[in-house]
Parts: C-alpha cells; sequence; structure tokens
C-alpha cells in the first residue's frame, strides 16, 4: 500500500469515527450512563413459537468530555499509525535484463594447396587464399603451417600480402630432409582489410623443393 492510499484511508477513519461518536454522544441518555439498552420487539411474545427480536443500541457517554476523550484518544492512535507508515520506504520495482548473448568462435582452417620450386629466390608458388580481416573477433590470431620437403639443401615457405605487396617475415619456416615435415610460424595478426595472401617458396640450393601442403589456423 503506498503512503498516499494509506494516509486516505486513515483520513476516512478519522471522519467516520467521529461520525460514529457524534451519533452516539447524541444517543446519550442519563439515566443509564454507561450501559447498552435493549428492547424487546413485543409483537411476538404471545407466540411461544416465535423468537423475540431483540435490537442493541450502540453504547451512550454521560458527559461531553467523555466523548470528546475518546474521540481524542482514536485520533491520536490514527496519526501514530500514520506517521508509523510514512516510515516505511518505498519499495522500488528492479528490471532485470538478460545479458546479451555471446557469440563463440569456432577455430577456423584455410587450406591453400602445394606446390613446387626450384628457384634459388623467393618465388610466387600460385597458391593463395582471400581473407577480409573485418570478418573475425578482433582478437583473434593465426598460424602458417606447411609440408615441406627437399633431397638436398633447404627449403623455405613463407606468406607475402599480395594486395599491399608487404612480405609477413614472421611466416617464414624451413625444412632440409626428403621426408615430409609439417613446419608451423609462430602466430601472428592478419593485416586489416580485404587483402590476398600467397605463398612463396625458395630453394637454396637449386633441387626440387616440395609443398606437400599449406594451411591458415584461425584461433584466438
Amino acid at each position: 500500500m503506498s503512503r498516499s492510499l494509506a494516509t486516505i484511508l486513515s483520513l476516512l477513519a478519522i471522519v467516520g469515527g467521529s461520525f460514529i461518536i457524534i451519533r452516539t454522544f447524541k444517543k446519550y441518555n442519563p439515566s443509564s450512563p454507561s450501559q447498552p439498552t435493549q428492547t424487546v420487539d413485543q409483537s411476538t411474545s404471545s407466540n411461544p413459537d416465535s423468537n423475540p427480536q431483540i435490537t442493541v443500541i450502540q453504547p451512550t457517554f454521560s458527559s461531553l468530555e467523555e466523548a470528546n476523550s475518546v474521540f481524542e484518544a482514536s485520533m491520536a492512535s490514527l496519526l501514530a499509525r500514520i506517521e508509523t507508515l510514512e516510515k516505511v520506504p518505498t519499495q522500488t520495482t528492479s528490471i532485470t535484463t538478460s545479458p546479451a548473448t555471446t557469440i563463440i568462435f569456432q577455430p577456423q582452417v584455410i587450406y591453400l594447396g602445394s606446390a613446387s620450386s626450384n628457384k634459388r629466390e623467393w618465388t610466387d608458388s600460385g597458391i593463395e587464399a582471400v581473407i577480409n580481416r573485418a570478418n573475425y573477433p578482433a582478437d583473434i590470431s593465426a598460424v602458417f603451417e606447411a609440408g615441406l620437403s627437399i633431397p638436398g639443401g633447404e627449403i623455405w615457405a613463407r606468406l607475402k600480402n599480395k594486395t599491399t605487396g608487404a612480405v609477413m617475415l614472421i611466416t617464414e619456416v624451413s625444412h632440409n630432409n626428403s621426408n615430409v615435415t609439417w613446419k608451423s610460424s609462430p602466430s601472428f595478426k592478419l593485416h586489416s582489410g580485404n587483402n590476398t595472401y600467397i605463398v612463396q617458396l625458395k630453394s637454396t640450393s637449386g633441387e626440387a623443393a616440395n609443398l606437400s601442403g599449406a594451411r591458415l589456423k584461425i584461433t584466438r
């Protein structure tokens, strides 16, 4: 119940109490100052099977001072009740909202393909991938992996941003054995924007440097 409603109800109770006190005082009977009187409907007394109807009159007061004292006591009680209700803190309704749904990023693997080269300088292998950085969360990283083999000497592989011309030195990996071995670069950040990444190869001995496979792993 709000404070305003409690105050209104209390005032109505005061007005009602005042009306009852005034109405009762008007029924003051000096011969019977404090006791209620009873009247019996005599119309049914001659019939033993009928129950007499009894009307109970509300108590009267012996004097105006007594009535006024009762009125003041009632008002003091009501005012004390109103003061207590005013001290009750107003309850506020809190609205709980559900947290926004978090989309969990799943690691991705982008397969690039295979190639070979016997060039002693860095050469574009022809295998490439187009990646738009805006399609990924801000905190993702990438790792370049290559399956390498060479009969003699060393084979090197790396990524180059074909769109901007930037060489990604952090992706360089090498191997010096004829058995295919997968090599992984340190993790790195993809370049901003939409870019084409191409794999470059190099053979230090001029032997056939074989890239049996290459891939990009994108993770958090």
